[in-house]
């Protein structure tokens, strides 16, 4: 993401994908080379009370946060940075 006109492109192809599947909001954060290249939010982040999404909205996503938590410490073992002995409470 370079120019403009690839910032443009992703921003029409996350709206596509928005309507298509009929998501509300969503926020987005494109991070290139340690710096951010697009940071925003899309649609409502409440659509009952027309409450835009932004970059900084806080999204509830309940258990769906557990598979990413278990897929990276499962990296962090195999990296050896982790051991599955390890007590949470060292963390």
């Amino acid at each position: 993401m370079t120019s403009c006109a690839s910032e443009t492109s992703l921003e029409d192809y996350i709206q596509a994908i928005m309507l298509k599947e009929q998501i509300p909001g969503l926020s987005v954060a494109v991070v290139q080379d340690g710096e951010p290249v697009l940071v925003r939010g899309y649609g409502l982040a409440n659509v009952e009370h027309t409450v835009a999404a932004t970059e900084h909205t806080v999204y509830e996503i309940a258990s769906i946060g557990k598979p990413f938590t278990a897929t990276l410490t499962m990296l962090l073992i195999e990296e050896g940075i982790l051991s599955r002995d390890d007590a949470i409470v060292d963390f």
